[in-house]
């Protein structure tokens, strides 16, 4: 075996992505491992997908580069699964190709997005200087070792894969319902509380409004809100994984601007609202070209 497949992931959505590449590709006459690097320090990857890895053969490298070290000493060369190129890859470079995997409406972002992203998520610092530099870099080598593109959107074969992948459950169906998708915007600061909770109010009114209940499914990073007045879906399940179990109760996905909108309507076939106040309007109307034909294709817009 001359080739190792390296997958490199930073959240459950994209853990979620790399196992559905391998599932369709195969790859059995490589070795498969898996580096779990997560983007939030609070956040942990989903405990059933980190478990479905002995099933396809997938090694987790626990000491992430000094593990790959050893392993592509000699002739081999390094596939690598992931949705952009670390820097420290670059050491690789003659023995690396590239398939970039889907994060979701971050896949689909230009420059200027990403910059105010990092910003919004990780504050300002000397990395937010030497960011422009990094982007440069990563897109020149992500264009030249650039072997195959996997998209979650419009995709049939990512559609089918996904819904075979994951076992959905039988039984009584239980009430509808409405689910909202939360996401770290206060633990960020991005909204205060009092602006997070005018959001929510309006999700429960266009909940009401269907005469279905409101539940919430909490990202993994959203822990500094307190939604001990609203009914709080307890489940280790990624949205995508949990949707995919509880389709036929869940009649309206609503959310301010999460992956999650565009997931709900374009694989599930579930109508998806954007729910947002005017800080977030001006972000969509700022957004790239593809990010927004994904929206607006995929979800209605509400304004608070």
């Amino acid at each position: 075996m001359n080739e190792i497949v390296v997958g490199h992931v930073s959240s459950s959505y994209q853990l979620l992505n790399f196992i559905l590449f391998l599932k369709l590709k195969r790859y059995k006459n490589c070795n498969k491992y898996v580096i779990l690097d997560s983007y939030f320090k609070q956040a942990t990857f989903s405990k059933s997908l980190v478990d479905s890895l002995d099933k396809i053969d997938v090694k987790i490298l626990n000491r992430g580069f000094r593990d790959i070290e050893a392993l592509i000493k000699g002739n081999k060369n390094l596939i690598l699964i992931s949705p952009g190129i670390n820097v420290q890859y670059i050491r690789y470079f003659s023995k690396m190709s590239f398939i970039k995997i889907d994060d979701g409406i971050g896949s689909y972002a230009n420059f200027l997005y990403r910059y105010k992203a990092f910003i919004r998520e990780r504050g300002i610092s000397i990395k937010v200087g030497v960011f422009p530099i990094w982007y440069a870099l990563m897109t020149i080598i992500e264009m030249i070792k650039l072997k195959e593109r996997f998209a979650s959107f419009d995709n049939d074969s990512y559609r089918s894969c996904l819904t075979g992948f994951i076992e959905v459950e039988s039984g009584l169906v239980e009430e509808e319902y409405a689910l909202f998708c939360s996401q770290p915007y206060v633990d960020i600061g991005v909204l205060t509380e009092s602006e997070y909770k005018k959001i929510l109010y309006c999700a429960e009114k266009l909940a009401k409004g269907k005469g279905i209940p409101l539940k919430i499914l909490r990202h993994p990073a959203d822990r500094g809100f307190d939604y001990s007045s609203y009914e709080v879906i307890n489940t280790c399940s990624i949205f995508e994984e949990f949707v995919c179990k509880n389709k036929n109760q869940i009649k309206l996905v609503l959310g301010i601007n999460s992956t999650c909108l565009i997931t709900a309507s374009n694989i599930f076939g579930i109508e998806s609202i954007s729910i947002q106040n005017t800080f977030f309007s001006k972000m969509t109307n700022n957004f790239p070209v593809k990010i927004k034909e994904l929206f607006k294709k995929s979800s209605k817009k509400v304004d608070v």
